[in-house]
């Protein structure tokens, strides 16, 4: 009886961890929007300027990334990707969930992958990205971790 409440007790402090923050109210059913009268964007949450840690291979990279509005309401463009200065790819939104397929970079890269956004208890936003960059020579599979500003 003691293990089982305490993998209950363990259970709901993990939970309590990492929260959801961006997925829309089932109250609404219009993609891309949220709230009581479903009168606001949920990608307004994501829109602004985000510090970024990317591991690609065996090395970190740091660098500032921004997420703005596309179009349609759903969509999202991400800029500055994968550390990529000057460049823009645009995203799908779905709930908590962001993806975008082949996206070129620059001349010889493309990249394409998806995104969680979750909530660290009382902290910032963040974003866990998994995406792959394939140039002429070679395709390598990364991480990276977002933080809102």
């Amino acid at each position: 009886m003691k293990n089982i409440i305490l993998a209950t007790v363990i259970v709901v402090l993990a939970s309590s961890c990492w929260k959801n923050e961006i997925t829309p109210d089932a109250k609404c059913t219009i993609a891309g929007m949220e709230g009581e009268n479903c009168d606001i964007e949920t990608r307004d949450k994501l829109v602004g300027l985000w510090a970024s840690r990317d591991n690609v291979t065996s090395k970190q990279e740091k660098h500032f990334g921004s997420i703005g509005k596309a179009s349609p309401v759903t969509d999202i463009f991400v800029f500055d990707f994968a550390g990529h200065d000057s460049t823009m790819i645009q995203a799908r939104l779905d709930g908590d969930r962001i993806t975008f397929d082949n996206q070129r970079l620059n001349d010889s890269t493309t990249v394409s992958g998806t995104g969680i956004v979750f909530k660290r208890a009382e902290s910032l936003l963040t974003i866990e990205w998994a995406y792959t960059l394939t140039t002429p020579s070679s395709t390598t599979s990364a991480v990276s971790t977002w933080t809102e500003q």
